[in-house]
């Protein structure tokens, strides 16, 4: 079970790193135009900064940054039904260990 949170961990950030290399394209050709993108100009930075020095508008960036969290949150509904469904990741057989436990406790307390 460890393993599958530990995985949950590390499809977050691999589908995180890939958002962040396909969302810009789309982004900066909207902003800057279509041959911008195509002549290099891309966001280098996790604060907006772009390969021009410049920096992407305030709302911009806020757009890009919900951008690269929305398109992880698939991937990571995929990874976990996926666990599920193989029942890799069984929180239902987790919660019940957890009521046995609280429900021993009870009973050691109340003797």
């Amino acid at each position: 079970m460890y393993i599958a949170w530990g995985g949950l961990v590390v499809v977050w950030f691999i589908s995180g790193r890939v958002a962040f290399l396909v969302i810009p394209k789309p982004l900066i050709t909207h902003l800057y135009g279509p041959k911008s993108y195509s002549t290099g100009l891309r966001v280098v930075g996790r604060n907006g900064e772009l390969s021009n020095g410049q920096r992407l508008p305030a709302g911009w960036n806020f757009a890009f940054s919900v951008g690269v969290f929305a398109a992880t949150l698939p991937i990571l509904f995929l990874y976990i039904v996926t666990l599920r469904r193989l029942g890799m990741m069984p929180p239902d057989r987790l919660l019940e260990v957890w009521k046995a436990k609280k429900e021993a406790r009870q009973r050691d307390s109340a003797n």
